[in-house]
């Protein structure tokens, strides 16, 4: 069992490395960087979509995701999660929430996406 509060620890850390890994029609992994990755609650990740089409086809196609979340040193680790995809938003307090933080950094969120946790692992090197 994971700790909650340390998964959402490393997933808000500006500074952890963040991606999500889905399927492809051919049936192999597409590996995208995602930054804002983030846990919502302790069922439900959400991240802002940016210049992701091939991860967006995915999804819609498959449903199935793994998020990475990992920092560096001192202490190496963070967590994989196994998810499967709810939705796309572009509307909503959760979707305008993205949006006013991403702006500020430059970039315009068209959606969201909104997957359910299936498993929390924990990597420690």
């Amino acid at each position: 069992m994971v700790d909650i509060e340390d998964v959402r620890k490393v997933f808000d850390d500006p500074k952890a490395s963040k991606a999500i890994a889905t399927i492809d029609e051919d049936g192999w992994p597409h590996v995208a960087p995602v930054g804002s990755l983030r846990m919502v609650d302790e069922n439900t990740f959400a991240f802002a979509v940016v210049a992701m089409k091939k991860t967006k086809e995915n999804l819609l196609r498959d449903g199935k995701a793994s998020l990475l979340a990992f920092t560096s040193l001192p202490q190496i680790g963070g967590y994989k999660v196994k998810a499967t995809f709810v939705k796309f938003e572009n509307s909503g307090e959760l979707f305008d929430a993205f949006s006013r933080v991403l702006r500020e950094l430059g970039f315009e969120v068209k959606e969201i996406g909104i997957l359910n946790v299936e498993n929390i692992e924990e990597i420690r090197l």
